[in-house]
């Protein structure tokens, strides 16, 4: 498609870069190859996805060609439930894990069960893990779905004791459950469950994409190790080191209430070098937007209020005028304060990530537009009112809306 604005030609797809060491998938279980970015629905059509690595812990969590286990062991104790691959129903690949109750009435905790209950099977003592499963809960199975939900154990010489997922909520469809538990730092066994909480027989439940990461939060499953993304823009030609710019874009995290996420930052070379800071932006880890730069002596950094609703989409914009830096969240002015970036200016605007392939934003960005004059309160204001894609104009010096590879490559937009 060809948007004519006025001349000359800025070429959407060639004026970023995106990098992942491995495959990775999407949210319906979709397979990516090796540097190829993952796009998913965003507010205006697609949007793409730039995501920290992780490995399972758990081998087959895919479910394709074994059932899934932890520390080489799966399974349940008899007169529970039976796990068998199936494939009437699969969130991705070919077949998933059934797990269906036995035949004997008189049993409200029936599960299957990841990894053995008197060891570690490989995980650490005091360490954090997120395990996440895909769950399909048909209506016929007459399960309630308030009665399937995930659980994490550890045991130490004082016992048991475990941390409960949310509830599924529906039927006839895939949701995924997630439970996250700090493990006791005497503990001498881990292990993992999925649970069916009701004194039902010969019924039948589906999970895919099983995945236990030792993180605080859960990220998109791999069947193994999937290695981080980066997204990089360079500089020259489309930002200023001493301004006036404006960088704005459609962000929505998949993590509230941790470390920094950060969705753009202007870092050379390595930001432990506090002079090559020169702005970056983020969401702390009380979900407040927050930016920090190099003033030419030290860092400054402000934050804003807490953000409600962290994992929603939002419309964020930083402009900077040489004087005066302001950052935007859904068109309000959440951050404004007088500025000199007297950082190193970088060669590139990393998106998604923070320098070292850190804080890692770990969702997805949209609809980004980099200007060469500070916008205007009022257009800043008017632009999230619009509810639509943000245009090009002549100020514009590149615009990306991340509608997918075909569509970047095609793309082609004409400005002044």
């Amino acid at each position: 498609m060809i948007q004519v604005i006025r001349r000359s030609i800025v070429d959407i797809y060639s004026r970023y870069s995106f990098s992942r060491q491995s495959l990775a998938y999407d949210s319906k279980g979709k397979l990516y190859h090796l540097h190829n970015a993952r796009y998913e629905t965003g507010k205006f059509g697609q949007a793409v996805m730039v995501e920290e690595g992780t490995t399972n812990k758990l081998a087959n969590g895919d479910c394709e060609i074994a059932v899934p286990t932890l520390g080489g062991v799966a399974g349940s104790h008899a007169g529970i439930a039976t796990p068998t691959l199936d494939t009437a129903q699969k969130f991705g690949g070919a077949s998933s894990l059934k797990i269906t109750t036995d035949a004997t009435a008189g049993r409200v905790d029936r599960y299957f069960g990841l990894g053995s209950q008197a060891s570690l099977n490989g995980l650490t003592a005091g360490a954090v893990y997120a395990f996440s499963v895909y769950v399909y809960i048909p209506s016929a199975s007459g399960i309630n779905p308030s009665k399937v939900y995930l659980r994490a154990f550890d045991h130490n010489t004082v016992g048991y004791q475990e941390t409960n997922s949310q509830a599924a909520t529906a039927t006839d469809t895939w949701q995924r459950l997630t439970v996250i538990r700090t493990m006791r730092s005497d503990a001498d066994a881990i292990f993992f469950r999925i649970e069916i909480y009701q004194d039902i027989t010969n019924a039948s439940i589906y999970v895919d994409n099983l995945q236990v990461e030792q993180k605080a939060y859960a990220t998109s499953f791999h069947p193994s190790t999937r290695s981080p993304e980066t997204l990089t823009i360079p500089t020259a030609g489309v930002l200023s080191a001493g301004g006036p710019w404006t960088i704005e874009w459609l962000g929505r995290t998949n993590v509230s209430g941790v470390t920094y996420r950060v969705p753009i930052a202007l870092v050379k070379g390595t930001g432990a070098n506090a002079a090559n800071r020169y702005i970056d932006v983020a969401l702390d880890g009380s979900n407040r937007p927050y930016i920090s730069y190099w003033n030419g002596s030290t860092v400054v950094a402000k934050t804003g209020s807490t953000l409600s609703e962290p994992t929603t989409m939002h419309y964020w914009a930083l402009t900077y005028d040489g004087t005066t830096v302001k950052l935007f969240v859904d068109g309000v002015a959440v951050i404004i304060t007088a500025a000199t970036l007297a950082g190193n200016f970088p060669d590139e605007l990393f998106v998604g990530f923070w320098d070292g392939n850190t804080y890692y934003w770990n969702g997805l960005i949209d609809d980004l537009r980099i200007s060469s004059r500070a916008r205007t309160d009022a257009e800043i204001a008017d632009a999230y009112a619009s509810n639509a894609p943000l245009p090009v104009d002549a100020d514009t010096t590149l615009k990306l809306d991340f509608d997918g590879p075909d569509a970047q490559r095609a793309a082609k937009v004409l400005v002044a």
